[in-house]
C-alpha cells in the first residue's frame, strides 16, 4: 500500500484532472446519462461498450471488460508501469510528487551492479557495431552477408547489429582497454574462464551479433549468428547465458522496438529468431516479435499480455516449426491470450518465404491465419489419421487443450468441432474435460466474467458492502473474509473492512495492477442495480449463510474422509469423537437452513 504522502499526491491529480477529459485525449466519448460512452480502444470495438464515470473517476468495458480509474486507463493505452502513469499525470495535473522513501544499502548496491552491466553491455555493443563497420577482411564479409539476406544499412543502425570478429581474444583485449573488469565480462557472459585457470577466451567468435535490448531499450544481452563456412561444427545461433541482467524465459526479442505498434494494433506476430523479425519488421511488419531461438514461456506469455490481446504464430513450416507453434499456442491459450496459428507453406521459414514471394503474400498468409484451438484439432485429427497417434492419445491430448481454453463460446466451439470430427457424444468428452484435472476446470467451465461462479456469492458480498460498507461491522467483515476462496475479493473485501478509504475512487488508487482495478470497476459499474440498503442487507445475509454452509460442508467431508480412515484404526475414542464432531457440523448446518427458510 502507498505511504501517505503519495496517497495524497494521488488524490490531488485526482482531483485536478477529469478521467473524462483525460480519456478524451484518446478516445471520442459522447454523454450518455449519467456516464460518457466511446467505442473500447482495448479490443476491437464497433460499437460503443466502454463506459466513463467522471463522478466516480473509473471507466469500464461491457464487453472486454478493462476497466479502473484514470491511472488504469494510462497504464493500460501507454503499455507502461504505474509509477511512468503517476508521474506523466502529475505533470500534467501540475502536482508534485514527494520523493521516494530512502533505498537501503543492498537495494543501493543492487541498483549500481545492475547499471554497470547495462554500462558494459552498452560499451560491448558499441565495439562489435565498431567491429562491424571496420575495414577487415571478416568484417566485409559479415557485411555481404547481412546485405545477401536483404537488410540495409537503416535497419543495420536501428537495431545495433555488430560482428564479433574471428578472435578469441577480441572482447577480452577491449575489455583490458576500457577500464571493465574480465570478471565482470565474465559474469555477463561475454567471456569463458579457460578450463586451464589461465585466462579467458570470447564467447562470440566470427558472429553476426543481435544486442538484445529489454523493455526500456537498455541492451541486457547478445544472439550472435555464426559466419563459419562448416555451421556442423558449432551452433548456428548463440545466445548470452543468463546474468543478472538477462532471463531468456522472460526477454523477447525486438519488443522495445515493435511494442508501440503491437500496443496500436493490439496483435503481435510472434516469429522464432532473430532473422525471421529483423526481416518482417524490415518487410513492414512492425507488430512482430521473437523469442531467441528458445521455447516459448509462460512468461513470455504473461509479459506479451501487457501490450496485447491477440497473438499471431508465424513460425517455421516444417514439422519441427509446427509442433512448436501448437506448444505455444497452448501457452497462449492457458494465459487467456487469443492466438491463432499461420502455416507457412512448402516447410519454409518465415525468411525464405518472403524472399521467394514477398511480403505482400506473407501479410495475407498471416490474415488468414486459423484459431489456435482449431488449428490444434485438425492438425491432432491428421496426425490420428496418418496413425502417427492412436484414437485414445488423440482425445486425451483434445481433452487437455480444451480445459485451457478459457473462453466459454470458443470452448464450446472447440467441443463441437472435436466430437465431430472423431465421432463422439460432447457429454462424454466434456466429462472427460471435467476430471482430467478438476483443479484447473474449475474456473474455467464459468461464464465469461472476471469472477468464477464458484464465487458468486463472495463476489456480491463485495459488490454490495461497496456500495452499502455501513452494512457490516468491521469485526463481521474480517470473520467472513476467512471463508473467502478468491484471493482478489479477499483482498478488496480486507481493505473495505479497514475503511481507509472513504471514497471508491481512493480504493481504486490503491492498486497498482491493471486487474485489480479491472475487478473492481467490474463490481462497481455493476452495482447500479442495488437500489436500497434494506433490500441489499437481505441479499447480503443470506450470501453470508451459503458461504457459512459452504464451509460447513467442506468441514464435514474433511471430517467423513477421518472417520473412514479412522475405522481401520484400534482408536475407538477418536471415531466417537469425529463422529461427534461430524453430528455437531449437521446440527450447525440445520440450524443455519432453519432461519435461512
Amino acid at each position: 500500500m502507498k505511504n501517505s504522502s503519495f496517497t495524497s499526491a494521488i488524490a490531488d491529480i485526482k482531483a485536478k484532472l477529469s478521467i473524462v477529459d483525460v480519456i478524451q485525449g484518446f478516445v471520442s466519448l459522447k454523454k450518455s446519462g449519467k456516464n460518457h460512452i466511446g467505442l473500447c480502444p482495448f479490443h476491437d470495438d464497433n460499437n460503443p461498450s466502454m463506459h466513463v464515470n467522471d463522478e466516480k473517476g473509473f471507466f469500464h468495458c461491457f464487453s472486454c471488460g478493462a476497466g479502473g480509474d484514470v491511472f488504469g486507463f494510462l497504464m493500460r493505452y501507454s503499455n507502461i508501469g504505474f509509477r511512468e502513469a503517476l508521474k506523466e499525470l502529475a505533470q500534467k495535473a501540475g502536482v508534485r510528487l514527494p520523493a521516494p522513501r530512502p533505498r537501503t544499502r543492498s537495494e543501493k548496491k543492487k541498483e549500481a551492479t545492475s547499471a554497470r552491466f547495462f554500462e558494459i553491455n552498452s560499451l560491448v555493443c558499441s565495439f562489435y557495431s565498431k567491429n562491424l563497420r571496420s575495414s577487415a577482411k571478416n568484417s566485409a564479409w559479415a557485411r555481404e552477408y547481412l546485405e545477401s539476406r536483404g537488410i540495409s544499412s537503416e535497419i543495420i543502425e536501428e537495431f545495433k547489429l555488430g560482428f564479433a570478429p574471428d578472435r578469441w581474444d577480441a572482447a577480452v583485449k577491449f575489455a583490458s582497454k576500457n577500464n571493465i573488469g574480465v570478471k565482470e565480462l565474465e559474469e555477463l557472459g561475454l567471456v569463458v574462464a579457460r578450463e586451464s585457470g589461465s585466462g579467458h577466451y570470447d564467447r562470440f567468435r566470427n558472429r553476426i551479433i543481435f544486442p538484445i535490448n529489454e523493455i526500456t531499450g537498455r541492451i541486457c544481452g547478445f544472439g550472435g549468428r555464426t559466419l563459419s563456412e562448416d555451421e556442423s561444427k558449432q551452433p548456428k545461433y548463440m545466445n548470452s547465458p543468463e546474468s543478472p541482467v538477462f532471463d531468456k524465459r522472460s526477454v523477447l526479442y525486438g519488443l522495445y522496438h515493435s511494442k508501440s505498434e503491437i500496443g496500436r494494433k493490439r496483435k503481435a506476430v510472434l516469429v522464432e529468431g532473430y532473422m525471421d523479425f529483423i526481416k518482417l519488421y524490415a518487410n513492414g511488419i512492425r507488430n512482430v516479435v521473437a523469442t531467441l531461438g528458445t521455447a516459448f514461456t509462460n512468461e513470455h506469455a504473461r509479459f506479451l499480455r501487457r501490450f496485447c490481446e491477440e497473438v499471431v504464430i508465424v513460425y517455421d513450416g516444417d514439422t519441427a516449426g509446427i509442433r512448436s507453434a501448437v506448444r505455444a499456442g497452448e501457452i497462449l491459450l492457458e494465459q487467456g491470450i487469443s492466438s491463432s496459428i499461420c502455416r507457412i507453406p512448402d516447410g519454409l521459414d518465415p525468411d525464405d518465404y518472403l524472399e521467394e514471394h514477398g511480403p505482400e503474400s506473407l501479410a495475407e498468409l498471416i490474415a488468414a491465419a486459423v484459431d489456435v484451438s482449431d488449428f490444434i484439432i485438425d492438425d491432432t485429427f491428421a496426425r490420428y489419421r496418418e496413425k502417427k497417434m492412436s484414437s485414445g492419445e488423440s482425445i486425451k491430448f483434445l481433452v487437455d487443450l480444451v480445459s485451457k481454453i478459457k473462453d466459454p463460446v470458443r470452448r464450446a466451439e472447440a467441443v463441437s468441432k472435436a466430437t465431430g470430427l472423431f465421432g463422439i457424444r460432447e457429454s462424454e468428452f466434456l466429462s472427460l474435460v471435467k476430471t482430467s484435472n478438476p483443479g484447473r476446470n474449475r474456473g474455467s467451465l464459468a461464464p465469461t466474467t472476471l469472477i468464477p461462479e464458484k464465487s458468486i456469492h463472495e463476489r456480491e458480498i463485495v459488490r454490495i458492502l461497496l456500495k452499502f460498507p455501513h452494512l457490516m461491522s468491521a469485526e463481521k467483515i474480517e470473520n467472513i473474509g476467512r471463508d473467502f476462496e478468491n484471493g482478489d475479493l479477499k483482498v478488496i473485501l480486507k481493505r473495505v473492512g479497514e475503511g481507509e478509504f472513504t471514497e471508491v475512487s481512493s480504493l481504486m488508487s490503491s492498486f497498482e495492477k491493471i486487474e485489480m482495478q479491472q475487478l473492481l470497476s467490474e463490481l462497481i459499474f455493476s452495482s447500479d442495480d442495488l437500489i436500497d440498503d434494506t433490500t441489499s442487507e437481505k441479499i447480503l445475509n443470506d450470501c453470508v449463510k451459503e458461504l457459512e454452509l459452504r464451509n460447513i460442508a467442506f468441514k464435514r467431508n474433511e471430517v467423513i474422509e477421518r472417520i473412514r480412515k479412522q475405522r481401520d484404526s484400534s482408536d475407538k475414542t477418536l471415531e466417537r469423537k469425529l463422529v461427534e464432531q461430524y453430528r455437531d457440523l449437521v446440527s450447525m448446518e440445520k440450524t443455519i437452513r432453519g432461519t435461512a427458510s
